[in-house]
């Protein structure tokens, strides 16, 4: 944020000069065009970009370089939050059948997002030593990692909450990840190589040794919807449907945050709660209860 956004554009303003007029201005400036090829910036972009100079100021300030914090009397954008449609399970279904059907690897990568809900990078990251897959049942996998952008190549970071997670897989993409190795373990074979514990579930080389790239994931994504006349859906969206799915099921907050990899549950319903369907169920029957003088069921 700071490398791309902040400082080729107020970097060289000493410390000391900086005024709220200067970082409204600023945060005029990314709104207008302060993205890639001169295009706007979102609201929540440019908050993030003033929390972060919030933050650094207010070291300043403990370091007696400034008086005040001229971030604190700045004006950010509202962070106007996009409504979440997630995609219906027809519309996964039909994702994950014609990927299949098509580009086998990708529709193993589907499934995987639309099973643990973890980001993009996260399963790009994954290599055959996170996972415990036993000869019958569910499985475990462990996700730590994630793969992103820098400049122009990739590097493997910590995931985004620098915490790693243990999740549950169920039986059936238990058996398809297996059938997904077995695959690779052959054309390694056939290419003088061989698949180790190391190697990643998704590349593009036969020792899986490097993994894909996030844009070659999204591009696949693109083409997908396409072939398949599906609009509206981002490869995102995945995420979202997962935790919309487990929230109508009735499944604890708790357990989705975790699931997702949110930092906490606070997070989750920020960013959910207008999603999720109301689970308080057995609270509005014994008030309603107490009201119209009735017995409840939960009294």
């Amino acid at each position: 944020m700071a490398d791309y956004y902040i400082v080729p554009r107020i970097g060289t303003v000493k410390v000391g000069k900086i005024r709220p007029l200067h970082l409204d201005r600023f945060y005029t400036n990314l709104m207008e065009s302060g993205g890639r090829n001169g295009k706007p910036l979102s609201p929540r972009t440019v908050r993030l970009c003033h929390v972060l100079l919030r933050q650094a100021l207010a070291q300043a300030k403990r370091w007696g370089l400034l008086a005040s914090n001229p971030a604190e009397d700045a004006t950010p954008p509202r962070d106007t939050r996009r409504e979440i449609t997630p995609p219906t399970s027809e519309q996964v279904n039909r994702l994950l059948r014609g990927a299949i059907e098509v580009d086998p690897d990708f529709g193993v990568y589907l499934r995987v997002l639309a099973v643990t809900g973890c980001r993009r990078g996260e399963a790009l990251a994954l290599r055959w030593r996170d996972f415990q897959l036993g000869d019958d049942g569910p499985g475990e996998v462990v996700i730590a990692h994630s793969i992103a952008h820098v400049g122009n190549g990739i590097v493997e970071k910590d995931t985004k909450t620098h915490q790693g997670r243990r999740l549950m897989i169920d039986a059936g993409t238990v058996e398809v990840l297996r059938g997904h190795r077995r695959a690779w373990e052959t054309y390694a074979e056939l290419a003088g190589t061989r698949i180790t514990d190391d190697s990643y579930l998704f590349s593009s080389v036969l020792d899986a040794s490097t993994p894909w790239r996030p844009d070659v994931a999204t591009n696949r994504f693109i083409r997908l919807c396409r072939d398949l006349g599906i609009t509206g859906v981002r490869l995102h969206d995945l995420r979202h449907y997962v935790a919309t799915s487990l929230g109508a099921a009735g499944t604890p907050i708790a357990t989705i945050s975790s699931r997702l990899g949110h930092r906490d549950r606070a997070t989750t319903l920020n960013v959910y709660s207008h999603s999720l369907p109301a689970l308080d169920h057995q609270a509005a029957e014994v008030i309603g209860a107490l009201i119209d003088n009735t017995p409840s069921s939960g009294s």
